[in-house]
């Protein structure tokens, strides 16, 4: 009798935690990547990074999402458990918008003019600053030619 009630809970405590549990938005569904960021903003540091990571992944393929993600600049996410901790880790919109690239670029400008956010205006900074660096600063944009004229 014991085993049965032990298990009964056991089936409980399971049924609880999928029923609280976060439900990630899809790979390439990005109204929903977008609604799921949003509506999950002002608790951002309790949800789970691969939820977060996955919902920027899905944006980061969209142009037409450069405008949606420059309103996320200030999302921050948790780099508790992060091996390597850097900015675009715990700003993931940075990462973003970067995989945009040139598109962004009139968002990024009208959030560093206007944002009464200094954290916004930074991580607009950061991301237009990184769109805008030549990958190799010494070849005259030629990727890889070792800073040689080809």
């Amino acid at each position: 009798m014991k085993w049965i009630i032990v298990c009964l809970g056991l089936i409980l405590v399971l049924a609880a935690e999928n029923a609280f549990s976060q439900e990630c938005p899809k790979w390439g569904d990005a109204a929903g990547a977008l609604k799921y960021l949003e509506d999950n903003k002002a608790n951002s540091s309790t949800l789970d990074p691969v939820c977060i990571n996955r919902a920027f992944a899905t944006l980061s393929h969209s142009r037409s999402s450069a405008e949606a993600l420059v309103g996320l600049l200030d999302f921050e996410r948790s780099t508790e458990h992060d091996d390597f901790k850097t900015r675009g880790g715990k700003y993931p919109a940075i990462g973003a918008l970067m995989s945009i690239g040139k598109a962004a670029i009139a968002y990024l400008i009208k959030a560093i003019k206007e944002s009464d956010s200094e954290l916004v205006r930074t991580n607009a900074g950061d991301a237009l600053g990184a769109i805008n660096r030549p990958l190799c600063p010494r070849c005259n944009g030629q990727v890889g030619s070792g800073g040689k004229q080809a």
